[in-house]
């Protein structure tokens, strides 16, 4: 907290704080009271920042979020190691109006100045009609508004798998050999099956925010806005709808289905023609390989360079149940052959 407030402000500038609050106010209660508690017991640690806010997020070293509440901006202050990610992210930030709205770049106090979104986390393990309906709309705002790429299928897979057994290369020794053979063999049957399919083709890339979750989603009266897009990129459009659904499956298989025809739907009725129609004309299970492969590309860079990530456990889980998930695609399309 800035040390210049008042103390008996906190707690209102704190409760004001949508996006650190639960919507239930007696929880937000609690959580205030465990700030508060928090910042009493840490007085002693205090550090200068180039800009000014009511709140201070420290994301790693010498890198923080400032919030100012008076002019719903947030400052995002970073250092020197961060600076060829931040600078990259910041160029995605004119491929989607699903991007935050970032107002100034300054490279030389290394400081970000974008516009804060005063809302709520939608709480996702119990989904509300309205917020069901916000979320297929943001999946389709994010394919719709997203500019494009097009690259060659082989080439782009290529180099996925070759970043994937450089991070395992270069982590070795925090990962056990039988761990990095599991990982390997997985991606080198996905690349292969791939490109028995699509090795010779061109294929279509969207901007991907990388990381939907409830802690990077805020719902405001306009809709769902998605930030932190610190792991964004250029991927095949139905990554973000992929990792979603094998993040949270309670949602149901009809609802996903659900999502899927709104956005073929609405393409079909826009750009009938274009090559991201195409693509959710004929995706499934062609591109399921590749979705599966960039999964493991991003959890591989997240757990290169963040705390929270660092339990390769995580990603063999998810490799088999991916690979269960495919047994059960083959059934099926057998079953249909036949």
């Amino acid at each position: 907290m800035n040390k210049e407030l008042p103390l008996y402000k906190l707690p209102i500038i704190l409760y004001k704080c949508l996006p650190l609050m639960p919507v239930n106010p007696i929880k937000r209660i609690k959580v205030i009271a465990s700030y508060l508690l928090a910042q009493s017991k840490n007085k002693h640690i205090e550090f200068s920042l180039p800009i000014s806010g009511e709140i201070v997020l420290r994301i790693r070293e010498n890198n923080y979020k400032v919030i100012n509440l008076k002019n719903n901006n947030i400052y995002t202050v970073f250092n020197n190691e961060c600076e060829e990610e931040i600078v990259k992210n910041v160029s995605y930030s004119k491929n989607s109006r699903m991007y935050e709205e970032i107002f100034e770049v300054d490279l030389k106090q290394k400081v970000i100045r974008a516009a804060f979104y005063n809302g709520h986390h939608p709480n996702l393990t119990k989904a509300s009609y309205k917020t069901r309906k916000d979320l297929e709309k943001m999946f389709s705002n994010l394919i719709m508004s997203s500019k494009t790429k097009t690259v060659n299928a082989q080439r782009y897979a290529d180099n996925l798998v070759k970043s994937i057994l450089t991070t395992i290369k270069n982590n070795s020794s925090i990962i056990s050999n039988r761990d990095c053979a599991i990982v390997k063999e997985f991606v080198e049957e996905m690349h292969l099956n791939f490109l028995k399919k699509s090795s010779k083709e061109s294929i279509i890339l969207t901007l991907s925010h990388g990381d939907i979750k409830q802690d990077n989603i805020i719902q405001t009266r306009e809709g769902i806005i998605l930030i932190d897009w610190e792991f964004g990129g250029f991927r095949t459009p139905t990554y973000d709808y992929f990792k979603f659904r094998s993040r949270f499956p309670h949602f149901g298989k009809e609802y996903f289905e659900c999502i899927l025809e709104l956005v073929a739907n609405e393409l079909n009725e826009k750009h009938p023609q274009s090559e991201l129609s195409k693509y959710f004309r004929c995706f499934y299970p062609k591109y399921y390989y590749l979705n599966l492969i960039e999964d493991i590309e991003l959890r591989l860079k997240q757990f290169e360079t963040r705390d929270f990530a660092k339990d390769i456990n995580k990603i063999i889980k998810f490799i088999e149940e991916s690979q269960n998930e495919l047994l059960y695609l083959r059934k099926l399309s057998e079953v249909k052959s036949s």
